[in-house]
């Protein structure tokens, strides 16, 4: 049973299905999610399983707009007008980059990982900057309240500069909106594809009730079927 962070609020739980799961064993899963007031979704077992699966997609736009120029701050108030109930640049300060580059370096022994993947996140943790926790991050944190860290423009750029990566922080809000959002159809059909989601509202589900993908837009699937966000 995977359960999304915070785990108290959060009201949907991952059944990952294993190679060896008996049927009874993810009944007694789904009736456990049911107990604790969750909603289950069976999720087969891979890297990422179905949520953070997609969810990578995501954050390596974020990662990639920061390495252009674009700040963090404007990257979570696009998405935040789109819907999401939170930016993806806060969201990561809650989890904290010690942990997140924990995943990475797990997911670097399986999928090769160029020197500018998630190259923000990486630094920053190297850096001591671990979201709340540490205070900094993307954002300073004194208590609840954050303000944007002005140092954090001079890392990405230094980062940029090392990877020769040239500046391009003229982007509409749309555009960022669009970066971010379809890695998530792409990475979710092929989810579909490997069958690791029974069907694409599961995938919707996930995203709605554990990532905060808008609900009056149905989730990453339900975009790609009206086709939203075609060019």
């Amino acid at each position: 049973m995977h359960f999304l962070t915070p785990a108290h609020l959060t009201p949907l739980v991952e059944v990952v299905r294993g190679q060896a799961s008996s049927d009874a064993s993810l009944a007694r899963a789904r009736a456990l999610a049911l107990r604790l007031g969750k909603l289950p979704v069976l999720a087969g077992n891979a890297w990422g399983f179905i949520g953070n699966r997609l969810f990578e997609g995501y954050l390596r736009e974020v990662d990639a707009l920061q390495l252009e120029g674009v700040p963090a701050a404007r990257i979570d108030a696009a998405l935040e007008a789109f819907g999401f109930a939170l930016g993806p640049c806060r969201t990561l300060d809650m989890a904290g980059t010690d942990l997140v580059s924990q995943v990475l370096v797990a997911r670097g022994q399986r999928v090769e990982q160029g020197p500018a993947y998630r190259r923000i996140t990486r630094r920053l943790a190297e850096l001591g900057r671990h979201g709340h926790k540490s205070g900094r991050e993307h954002y300073w944190y004194e208590g609840r309240q954050h303000r944007p860290d002005p140092d954090l423009q001079r890392i990405c750029a230094e980062e940029a500069l090392a990877l020769g990566i040239a500046p391009a922080p003229d982007i509409s809000d749309d555009a960022i909106v669009r970066r971010c959002v379809m890695p998530l159809i792409t990475e979710g059909q092929r989810v579909l594809t490997d069958g690791m989601a029974c069907r694409a509202s599961d995938i919707d589900l996930v995203w709605v009730l554990g990532y905060g993908f808008p609900a009056a837009r149905g989730g990453p699937m339900a975009m790609a079927d009206w086709g939203a966000l075609a060019p």
